[in-house]
């Protein structure tokens, strides 16, 4: 059940992914990239479900030219689509898929944030301000009222930052357990590392901003509640230290400037 969140933001569309691959029993055997930059837009896709069936659609996307011909379109014709296979998709629960995209709009100038599920049924959702798949419940929720970090709560979309807020409800996600297959155990299933996936007016740009000490050929371990807790408290202090003042906009800066803006503000620009 990989983590896939998604921010609308006002300069850009965020979308945070983790990367770990596991097996039934949730024993990692891999970690890689699993959101995508599709061609010839500025837009990144994620998704869950039958690899075969992800591929397929994924492989499509391209085809729109652009997001706001993906947006208008995509829904009719997976519609379409699932006429001629929703039977066969129905009667397997495997065959399943839920699909996130992000992007730029060029003709609206805005990000946006598409969801489309299928479980037996289409579900489509066009998304104003985020969506986290999945939400963190039970004591992920207690782990970010810990860190002043609760999303709608503790922070807004005009001052999010993936590498702060992002990372917590990732971190949050971590920590919750939940079984792969219905009925089965219940699991630790985020891991691996985090990618930051950012879609804007000049294209996407991918990155890892965090990594997590998962083995191969072992399960996740995310450690204990407390431990997680204290390591978060940590990063926010670092990250209160260094934040720049609301209004200031260090990505107008060099590096120098922004070195000595900081400085001269005991790390905080002001």
């Amino acid at each position: 059940m990989t983590a896939i969140n998604c921010y609308a933001l006002k300069d850009r569309a965020v979308m945070m992914t983790d990367g770990a691959f596991y097996d039934d029993q949730g024993v990692v055997y891999g970690v890689e990239k699993k959101a995508v930059s599709i061609t010839g837009m500025s837009a990144v896709a994620a998704m869950r479900g039958d690899l075969e069936l992800t591929r397929k659609i994924l492989l499509g996307l391209p085809t729109y030219g652009t997001l706001d011909n993906l947006y208008a379109r995509i829904e009719a014709d997976l519609k379409e689509w699932l006429k001629d296979y929703g039977d066969f998709l129905s009667a397997d629960p495997w065959w399943s898929f839920d699909i996130s995209i992000v992007g730029w709009s060029e003709a609206e100038q805005r990000s946006k944030i598409l969801t489309l599920e299928f479980d037996g049924e289409l579900e489509v959702e066009r998304v104003e301000d985020f969506t986290l798949r999945h939400w963190p419940l039970d004591v992920a929720q207690e782990y970010l009222a810990a860190l002043e970090c609760l999303p709608g709560r503790d922070f807004a979309l005009h001052d999010f930052d993936p590498h702060f807020q992002g990372v917590e409800v990732m971190q949050a996600q971590r920590l919750r357990k939940m079984s792969i297959d219905e009925g089965g155990d219940e699991l630790n299933i985020v891991g691996g590392n985090i990618l930051l996936s950012e879609a804007g007016p000049q294209g996407v740009t991918q990155k890892v901003i965090h990594e997590w000490p998962d083995v191969i050929g072992e399960t996740i371990q995310p450690g204990s509640f407390a431990h997680a807790v204290e390591a978060g408290r940590r990063r926010r202090a670092t990250w209160i230290k260094n934040r720049p003042a609301e209004g200031v906009d260090l990505s107008k800066l060099n590096r120098q400037q922004r070195r000595a803006l900081l400085k001269r503000s005991g790390g905080r620009a002001a």
